[in-house]
């Protein structure tokens, strides 16, 4: 249907990016050659012939933020970079029934770029979008363990003991230290005043060189793979402080019912 148009019933279409509750949907599913789910979408399951547009890019990659993730309909949610050309299978599912078809991507004739440029450049997005992932794992650990010690202290506020005194402070300076360990890995939004930002935080420094990467196919330029290799440098430095902070607090931690285990980086 085109927007504007109604259906045979007389109703509206729904509004685009909104989704009807009551609709049923199929799950439909991109796998690249190696069998890996690369992408996940919904279709719409009604009378007649049903279409649906793949974009040509794999599902988005997340990212590191202290707010928590906002809902969004598939139309607006984040997604990743295209996939190259090349084949790959579409799965549709419904219920316990599932078809599959071999889909074939070719390059866009208009632009001739070496098939081992696309390779490469592809190759360092998923490197950097696997960064980001660790990045974000990170920060969802720190939030998870500051939040263990809030109620750890609420527990111990009217307590006039010593140790839970000793607790009481060694929470608080724990909580001190996380909160300085996220800080180098993205923006605290409370804590930014206007449109002022670090430019020098994981997210920053990263999704800087992601974003440049995404702007064309062709191989990474020296000076985009000299700003990955800067980034990566500090994306490093923040793991090792995380996991500093993780494996000198781990007796702290379990104090307040949180066992978090080191962050392993992703080749």
């Amino acid at each position: 249907l085109d927007e504007g148009t109604k259906r045979d019933d007389g109703s509206e279409p729904a509004e685009r990016g909104r989704s009807d509750a009551k609709e049923k949907k199929v799950k439909m599913e991109i796998l690249d050659l190696g069998g890996s789910v690369i992408r996940r979408m919904d279709g719409p399951m009604e009378k007649g012939i049903n279409r649906v547009a793949w974009n040509l890019r794999r599902d988005g990659f997340k990212r590191p933020q202290l707010a928590p993730p906002q809902q969004q309909d598939d139309e607006f949610a984040p997604q990743g970079p295209e996939v190259l050309p090349g084949k790959y299978t579409v799965r549709i599912k419904m219920g316990k029934e599932e078809a599959t078809q071999t889909v074939e991507v070719f390059p866009d004739p208009r632009v001739v770029i070496p098939s081992e440029a696309r390779q490469q450049k592809s190759e360092t997005i998923l490197t950097l979008s696997r960064h980001l992932e660790v990045a974000a794992e990170a920060v969802d650990r720190i939030q998870k363990t500051r939040k263990a010690i809030d109620a750890a202290l609420s527990q111990l506020k009217e307590r006039k003991d010593e140790v839970s005194k000793n607790l009481r402070k060694e929470s608080s300076d724990l909580k001190k230290t996380l909160t300085k360990v996220a800080d180098k890995f993205v923006d605290d939004p409370a804590a930014v005043q206007g449109m002022t930002r670090r430019p020098n935080t994981v997210s920053s420094r990263l999704g800087s060189v992601l974003r440049s990467l995404g702007s064309s196919w062709d191989a990474p330029t020296p000076t985009q793979l000299t700003s990955l290799r800067q980034a990566e440098l500090i994306f490093e430095g923040a793991l090792r402080d995380f996991n500093k902070v993780f494996s000198e607090a781990s007796c702290k931690a379990r104090r307040f019912r949180s066992r978090p285990a080191p962050v392993s980086m992703l080749g």
